[in-house]
């Protein structure tokens, strides 16, 4: 059985299948959503705020992530030294080529 059509205001898209929500505070919660543009599918992370009449609307903060991406990013998230760092974490990039000067 279909969910009935949403009302969509300007700023709002339509939701995709929610995966997680995670409240921030009152009136913000960040989701975690599959979606789908255009016939393919990706996973959306963004923040959702509530107006005064308690309607949920996307904000712009927030990005998507290509399911072919997932995968390195779900290693990432699951990486120890996240952990360890407290959920914070400086990106090292990978060299393109090995540089035999700093092997040791």
């Amino acid at each position: 059985m279909n969910p009935k059509p949403q009302q969509i205001t300007q700023n709002a898209r339509p939701e995709g299948r929610r995966l997680a929500t995670c409240p921030r505070g009152d009136s913000e919660e960040l989701r975690l959503e599959l979606s789908e543009y255009e016939g393919r599918p990706y996973i959306s992370l963004r923040v959702w705020f509530q107006t005064e009449d308690g309607k949920w609307l996307p904000s712009k903060k927030g990005c998507t992530i290509r399911l072919r991406e997932l995968p390195e990013v779900l290693r990432a998230l699951a990486d120890p030294e996240l952990q360890l760092a407290g959920g914070t974490r400086v990106a090292h990039p990978k060299p393109s080529t090995p540089n035999p000067s700093n092997e040791r």
